[in-house]
């Protein structure tokens, strides 16, 4: 049973994508071609930020937020219990630890009422630093982000939007990877907007910040380029090959043709097809019929958010009690599963987020402590 239909999808951009992949290939610029930066211009300008930065996948999007703003040992990370392993991922590599929330049960998203809970728990128990939150965009469902902000705002924490389900889904008015401090994204193919293999983006109106993971994403290079390594960083940049495959689908959402993707879609396959008892009804988006694109399309365009996998949220509710029964455990075992599972870390950052004032990894560092105090 394919899931979401990606032949149907390149079928309907067939001309568009091959146009660019041959210009691509007979240029030979794979890695840092023309089409990525004016990928990342157009992407911002669609999300409503003032700077898009991609990368290698969405898991190094995240990473390269933890790493920005020096999260580290001692740290704790709040994430919603039911999420991808992604979101926290990174932050555990970094000697960080998570701290599982409960899930609003008609959106399946970051509860604020247990945020801050945990919150004032962390705070009580006086083990970890809280440092940021990380709110998914559940199956394209925004999270409550006004609610959210004011938390994070009152505990000076950082507030992250993992949007990789996201892309093409608004909240009050705004698009999912323009809330919080910063957003990450993913363009697995599966995803709204997927590429042809591995990809992801972070979003950010800090110009410091953007140039900080410009650095980070390309081995910590300097002001003087690639071989002027400033700091320790990655190497994951999104290919060109990759931004040329996006290209077609992101025209396709532009502002004045708003589903005209879907529709060219639906157009290729049944709208009605059925899988039998194989179904479930995703729920739309419980603010004002807001953030039905990213949803709808998620579910292989089978309209009002119809959704083919039937194992979801029998599975997800799994994970999610498994998560919550060690969330209750206490912060000492929150620690011990993260160190079980990354007992080597990537780095060794015995002053990450220590002071939250300079740069763990090089000199020269634009990170502050939780959130960015430069935006006033």
């Amino acid at each position: 049973m394919e899931f979401i239909d990606l032949k149907a999808q390149y079928r309907a951009l067939q001309g568009e994508i091959d146009a660019n992949i041959q210009r691509i290939l007979a240029g030979a610029h794979f890695i840092g071609g023309e089409e990525v930066a004016e990928f990342e211009e157009k992407l911002a300008a669609y999300v409503g930020r003032r700077h898009c930065v991609t990368c290698g996948n969405g898991t190094d999007a995240l990473q390269l937020v933890y790493m920005a703003y020096g999260i580290g040992a001692g740290d704790a990370v709040f994430c919603p219990d039911m999420t991808f392993i992604a979101s926290v991922e990174p932050a555990c590599m970094l000697g960080a630890a998570p701290v599982f929330c409960d899930i609003e049960p008609d959106t399946y998203n970051l509860d604020p009422v247990s945020l801050e809970a945990h919150i004032q728990s962390v705070l009580a128990e006086g083990t970890l630093r809280p440092r940021a939150v990380v709110a998914v965009d559940f199956l394209g469902n925004p999270a409550k982000y006004d609610e959210l902000d004011a938390i994070c705002k009152k505990y000076g924490l950082l507030l992250i939007e993992d949007a990789a389900q996201g892309t093409g889904a608004s909240y009050k008015g705004r698009k999912c990877g323009s809330f919080g401090d910063i957003a990450t994204t993913s363009f697995f193919p599966s995803k709204p907007l997927g590429c042809y293999g591995d990809g992801g983006a972070v979003f950010t109106d800090d110009d410091e910040i953007a140039e900080l993971l410009r650095s980070y994403k390309v081995h910590g290079k300097g002001p003087k380029g690639k071989y002027d390594n400033v700091r320790i960083g990655l190497n994951s940049r999104l290919d060109t090959l990759q931004a040329g495959v996006m290209l077609p689908k992101l025209a396709e959402r532009a502002p004045g043709d708003r589903g005209a993707l879907s529709r060219r879609l639906c157009g290729q396959a049944s709208a009605s097809r059925h899988y039998g008892r194989l179904r479930f009804r995703l729920r739309p988006i419980l603010y004002a019929g807001e953030g039905r694109g990213a949803a709808a399309e998620y579910s292989g365009c089978h309209g009002r958010g119809e959704h083919p996998q039937p194992d979801l949220l029998s599975h997800a509710a799994a994970c999610a009690g498994r998560l919550r029964a060690l969330s209750r455990g206490g912060t000492s075992e929150r620690r011990t599963l993260c160190s079980l599972q990354f007992r080597r870390s990537v780095f060794s950052l015995s002053d990450a987020g220590r002071s939250g004032r300079r740069d763990p990894h090089g000199a020269g560092g634009a990170v502050t402590n939780g959130r960015n105090d430069r935006q006033g």
